[in-house]
């Protein structure tokens, strides 16, 4: 698992694809969120103390990833939806769970001023590896996945807010974005 979130993390178009078209990395992309949430609050909680930052970070990391795919795939197939367009929910789980593994950096978020800095990258990264996933999920060019994903992404922001708003951790959750 660890060497094909590598591969993600290093926005490689074939891992992309070969993910994408079987089934039975849904669960592992799964895990993926899962850790991935779980390292970002673990150093939210380490930032910001007690452990309303981890369940949050776990919480917003595995609703994010639901929304995440469904809007996407929502947008993907009727607003920006190119002439080779197909794709399902499944696929977007796939390809976006593992577009999470950058976010591992949110881990960092304790260390004063570099933390913020190592989340903040973190995010950005996810972002472009969330383009090349959804690139390459819905057959779109580079510059429709751009669209679909900036637009999946404001909706993902919204539900981080949110939870962050009703779990009162909303800096922690911040560092998770």
């Amino acid at each position: 698992m660890f060497q094909r979130m590598m591969r993600a993390a290093r926005l490689d178009v074939a891992f992309y694809e070969m993910v994408e078209a079987d089934a039975s990395y849904t669960k592992e992309a799964f895990w993926v969120v899962l850790l991935v949430s779980a390292v970002s609050g673990l150093g939210a909680s380490l930032a910001y103390g007690g452990v309303g930052g981890f369940f949050s970070s776990l919480f917003a990391g595995l609703i994010g990833w639901i929304v995440w795919a469904a809007v996407t795939l929502w947008i993907g197939t009727t607003i920006t939806k190119g002439p080779e367009t197909s794709s399902d929910m499944g696929e977007m789980l796939r390809v976006l769970g593992y577009s999470y593994t950058p976010q591992l950096l949110g881990f960092f978020v304790f260390i004063p001023i570099l933390g913020a800095l190592l989340a903040f990258i973190g995010a950005i990264w996810q972002l472009v590896a969330g383009i090349v996933a959804i690139r390459q999920a819905l057959d779109f060019t580079t510059t429709r996945a751009v669209i679909t994903v900036v637009l999946a992404w404001i909706a993902l922001v919204i539900v981080n807010l949110v939870i962050a708003l009703l779990f009162g951790a909303g800096a922690a959750t911040l560092g998770a974005l």
